[in-house]
């Protein structure tokens, strides 16, 4: 998530609101001035008529929507005007049209196109949204941005392989992956580099995010978290995290600045496997993370 202002200060930040999806996330606030370089996939809309301002690579430019690339760092200011951050994570299925946005790593897109989300977003900020119609929301800007974005070429076979056995076990390391696909280390990480647009070692460390996410507010603490998602220690659990979303866990966890659905989760049972996310763009509708209490 962007930074809405550092962590320390949380008290003065805007009040933000998000929804968890397992291939993703929905998030909506009064405004931010904010730096960050995910591993995920982004899409910003200003909810009003107001622009805001986006730097990335050193290219300023003020928009309404705009898609941007994973680990593109960029510095968001929109200081008083309300957006929507539509977050998708590596096993979403357009991912990777986001992945190979050419530099410097946003593309700016015709805000007209989501006039039909705004009176559910507008809802969604106001948090009067069920945990179901936020999914097809979320699920809705997708399908309004697909045709805006270039179609990334089909993935290799033993790189949706090295995916499906990560989903499986994300701390399976290289030689082993390598192994499993008849290729060597060497080939394994520029092959991966060059089918999902990041390294695997950046990719590996996505999963370990997303794991942690799906603890944050199970009843662990952060040191119990970082051990349980594979981090080192909850300091390396928390910069990584913080360099990812803005901030410290902690800000949108137990700060109160933001609102988060659910604060419990469980991932339904009998999701597809992970392989068939990239053969379908609907793939990742069978994935969800619902509340285990009535939101």
């Amino acid at each position: 998530m962007d930074r809405l202002a550092n962590s320390r200060h949380a008290a003065a930040s805007p009040r933000g609101r998000m929804r968890l999806f397992e291939d993703g996330f929905l998030y909506t606030s009064t405004g931010t001035d904010s730096q960050s370089a995910r591993h995920s996939a982004s899409l910003l809309l200003a909810l009003t008529n107001a622009d805001f301002e986006i730097d990335v690579g050193g290219q300023t430019q003020r928009v309404r929507a705009v898609a941007v690339r994973p680990f593109a760092a960029k510095h968001l200011r929109a200081c008083g005007v309300p957006f929507a951050c539509i977050d998708a994570s590596t096993e979403h299925p357009l991912y990777r049209a986001f992945a190979f946005l050419p530099d410097p790593g946003y593309k700016v897109l015709p805000p007209e196109a989501f006039e039909p989300a705004m009176p559910a977003l507008d809802a969604f900020r106001r948090g009067e949204m069920s945990s179901r119609s936020s999914r097809l929301l979320y699920r809705r800007i997708f399908e309004l941005a697909r045709d805006l974005l270039p179609p990334p070429p089909k993935i290799d076979p033993r790189v949706e392989r090295v995916i499906a056995l990560l989903d499986a076990d994300h701390t399976l390391g290289v030689a082993e992956l390598a192994n499993a696909v008849c290729v060597s280390r060497d080939r394994l990480s520029h092959l991966f580099t060059q089918e999902m647009g990041l390294p695997l070692r950046k990719y590996c460390q996505s999963l370990k995010i997303r794991a942690a996410a799906r603890l944050l507010g199970s009843g662990m603490n952060f040191t119990q978290i970082a051990a349980a998602a594979g981090f080192t220690d909850s300091a390396h659990f928390s910069k990584i995290w913080a360099h990812a979303y803005g901030a410290s866990p902690a800000y949108f966890y137990t700060s109160g600045a933001v609102t988060v659905h659910p604060p419990r989760a469980v991932r339904i049972e009998g999701s597809s496997a992970v392989s068939s996310r990239f053969r379908s763009r609907n793939a990742a509708n069978s994935h969800d993370l619902i509340p285990t209490t009535k939101v």
